[in-house]
């Protein structure tokens, strides 16, 4: 049994919402169920840049047969709202305020002179609201968290201080998936990636995959959770598909020549499987782009950069 498989088997029942977020409400076993049917588990997965349509579940082609059998036996939301950026997104998704009142009306990174200074635009994740991760604490959580946390890079800003016992976070918006930039090089430029493991500032794991790293990491959680008989809140925080597109080669391989056709040739078929599936009317209709480039027109050299692209 895979990571992800031991990981999904803990939730027996879901919610999925628009294809980048997935809400798993996981029931305990038989015999402890009576005693915490107040208080479910709660697993909560964050994909970094998802397209709507990128999950098998909601019309992509890409396998994601662990997420597709979640959501089968759960609820499918179709209308799912969200910020265009990140840590604005995550601030609204951990606190269930509006950005603009929580510190990021705008990312740190993307911060201009006129909102430096203003209330609402600190750039990190204020203390104005509480987290979910605070509130189910009180009520006595176990709650974890392993992944992108992008809220703000100090001691008050870190997991630990907004109610997660156990963490392992990137701190910044984006790295390598594969830990190339924890290099000297990379350190001595002060453009490495940063890592928390429970406050401690920590070196990633050169050379593995962060999907598998943040999910190991997870079930270890997970585990420690159902040790204490403690109902949890997780929020395992995916850095997939952010840039840079990385994957493992043996999953690059399994898509060798599938995006040879093209992006209208995907876009139509990917519409076709929605409407199949029941996520949009029968009768709409999706065009491209604007300006969109005629595929058949480019370069072979040019279609088969971009298809390469698309494989990973």
């Amino acid at each position: 049994m895979t990571r992800y498989e031991r990981l999904c088997r803990r939730a027996r029942s879901s919610l999925m919402i628009g294809g980048a977020l997935i809400i798993q409400a996981a029931l305990a076993p038989p015999a402890e169920a009576k005693k915490i049917a107040s208080k479910p588990n709660i697993l909560l997965i964050v994909a970094d840049d998802l397209g709507y349509s990128d999950v098998g579940a909601f019309g992509g082609e890409v396998a994601t047969p662990n997420l597709d059998a979640l959501a089968a036996k759960g609820m499918v939301l179709a209308n799912f709202h969200t910020s265009p950026s990140c840590s604005p997104t995550r601030a609204m998704l951990l606190t269930g305020a509006d950005n603009h009142k929580v510190g990021l009306g705008a990312m740190a990174e993307t911060l201009t002179p006129e909102m430096i200074g203003h209330d609402g635009y600190e750039g990190v994740l204020n203390g104005k609201a509480l987290t979910l991760s605070e509130r189910l604490q009180k009520l006595g959580y176990f709650t974890a968290m392993s992944g992108k946390w992008h809220l703000g890079l100090g001691e008050d800003q870190s997991p630990a201080s907004r109610g997660f016992e156990r963490s392992y976070v990137l701190l910044q918006g984006s790295h390598h998936h594969f830990g190339d930039d924890q290099g000297q090089d990379w350190v001595s430029a002060g453009a490495a990636s940063t890592y928390r493991d429970d406050g401690a500032m920590v070196l990633y794991p050169r050379g593995a995959f962060s999907a598998d790293v943040f999910t190991d990491k997870m079930l270890t959680y997970l585990s420690e959770a159902s040790k204490k008989r403690r109902p949890f809140f997780a929020y395992l925080a995916f850095t997939q598909p952010h840039w840079p597109i990385q994957a493992p080669e043996a999953d690059i391989r399994k898509y060798r020549g599938r995006y040879d056709a093209g992006p209208a040739v995907l876009r139509a078929e990917r519409i076709a499987r929605m409407k199949k599936l029941g996520l949009i009317p029968q009768d709409m209709e999706i065009r491209g782009p604007q300006g969109d480039i005629d595929w058949t027109a480019l370069p072979s050299a040019t279609k088969g950069a971009e298809a390469r692209k698309l494989e990973e």
